[in-house]
């Protein structure tokens, strides 16, 4: 009859290979090593990459182009998130495109303009000329 963990026979290590080789180092200790660093990687790859997938579907795609000339710069937006481009050194955010209102910040500061209204955000001026779900067209200056 054999042992019962007679699957693997491991050969005794001699006395002065015993002594030279401290009992951390071993090479079963390097596998099981290796073992627990590819199981956390396939773990840590498959929380990931849906996550990642996940936030890409979340970003929304946007176009925006500015004109500027001097202290003026016409901007629009078009969008179904948010959007931002850096005006004067600054970014300018524009989110929350709806029927005849948008939501602009700038500089940390933000406002809720409707169309046609004109207010500072920040340190600029900004006229909402339009603003229709998915697209604005904005006015700004400093």
């Amino acid at each position: 009859m054999g042992r019962p963990d007679s699957g693997t026979r491991r050969r005794p290590l001699s006395p002065e290979r015993a002594r030279a080789t401290p009992p951390l180092i071993h090479r079963h200790y390097f596998d099981d090593k290796l073992s627990v660093m590819r199981t956390k990687q396939i773990l840590t790859t498959a929380i990931a990459a849906p996550l990642l997938i996940l936030g890409l579907a979340a970003c929304s795609s946007s176009t925006t182009t500015k004109k500027c000339s001097g202290n003026t710069c016409d901007v629009t937006v078009k969008t179904n998130g948010s959007a931002k481009t850096k005006i004067f050194k600054y970014d300018l955010r524009v989110s929350e495109l709806k029927d005849d209102s948008v939501k602009v910040s700038y500089r940390g500061d933000s406002k809720t303009l409707k169309e046609g209204e004109t207010a500072t955000v920040g340190r600029v001026t900004v006229l909402v000329k339009d603003a229709d779900p998915g697209e604005a067209e904005l006015t700004v200056s400093r």
